[in-house]
């Protein structure tokens, strides 16, 4: 009689268990760090827990991915800066699931992912001057909202300015100017500040330089030197060169000196001839002369000295 008191017992909690088996409680507190690590805190609910089931759903492609956990952690390959929904739940040894909750989760950059720009082109032309950049790795296109733009000349004090496009252009440009630009990317994450890169280009020389004129000029008997203004490196950026033509009975003589394009130009140039014969007239002819086009020419007659 004992025994089958004992075997009903036994028969009654198996079909007890049976028909209210142990649930895992609902896991709601799911994080997603910088480096794409999820993790969760396990809520068995006094059930035995043997694996995690997470299910990580990308809202753009509409794709599932699930997997199978033995802990509280997963690292897992994500796009950065993109939202994901993620589902995680337990199983039991029971192979009896916990209820899910859905939970909306961005990830982030972090300080090792590069967030640098490269310069790829550097133009001139009639329309303006033209940088062109990119992202060093195009997988933190997402985390970038705009690029921050310092630019200046020669003359001009350095302007910063927030641009969408991966391009910026100077126009109107001055001839032979150079132009300069530091540019760098611009994130919504605090403690991450993106490198910065730089360039500078020279625009091309759009118009001739202007005709010289003879500031001073001295004689002897067979030499002569001339002393011509040109423009000063502010008011003409280019290089080039002075010319002068000297034909007279007994010559016909090219001379030319360089003006340089940078600061250091002198503003007067001069130019020394010789082989001259006394007291004979001379027909001199000036110009500037690069590659965009010549100057008109400077037309003058001189005398020298009788010997």
């Amino acid at each position: 009689m004992k025994f089958l008191v004992l075997l009903f017992i036994v028969v009654l909690s198996s079909s007890s268990f049976a028909d209210n088996p142990c649930v895992p409680g609902e896991i709601d507190d799911i994080t997603l760090d910088s480096t794409k690590v999820v993790s969760w805190v396990s809520n068995p609910n006094d059930c035995t827990v043997t694996k995690f089931i997470i299910d990580i759903f990308d809202k753009e492609t509409n794709i599932h991915n699930v997997y199978d956990v033995d802990g509280t952690k997963l690292n897992v390959n994500l796009e950065l800066c993109k939202e994901y929904t993620f589902d995680v739940r337990a199983i039991t040894s029971e192979n009896v699931s916990g209820p899910t909750h859905d939970v909306n989760l961005t990830t982030k950059l972090s300080k090792d992912d590069n967030v640098g720009v490269d310069i790829t082109s550097k133009v001139s032309s009639a329309s303006g001057v033209t940088f062109e950049w990119k992202l060093s790795d195009p997988s933190v296109t997402r985390c970038v909202t705009s690029y921050k733009v310092v630019h200046w000349n020669e003359d001009d004090s350095p302007v910063t300015e927030d641009v969408t496009e991966q391009s910026y252009t100077f126009k109107p440009t001055v001839s032979c100017m150079t132009y300069y630009l530091v540019v760098n990317a611009d994130v919504n994450e605090p403690g991450i500040t993106p490198p910065s890169t730089n360039g500078s280009i020279r625009a091309i020389a759009s118009d001739p330089p202007d005709k010289p004129s003879l500031t001073k000029d001295t004689f002897t008997p067979t030499t002569s030197d001339f002393l011509f203004t040109v423009q000063t490196y502010v008011e003409y950026r280019c290089g080039f060169l002075l010319y002068l033509e000297i034909v007279g009975p007994d010559i016909d003589e090219k001379y030319n000196a360089t003006i340089v394009d940078n600061a250091s130009r002198e503003r007067v140039v001069s130019i020394h001839v010789e082989n001259l014969q006394p007291n004979t007239v001379y027909d001199a002819y000036a110009w500037t002369e690069n590659d965009v086009g010549s100057s008109a020419k400077l037309n003058f007659q001189f005398t020298t000295p009788s010997k």
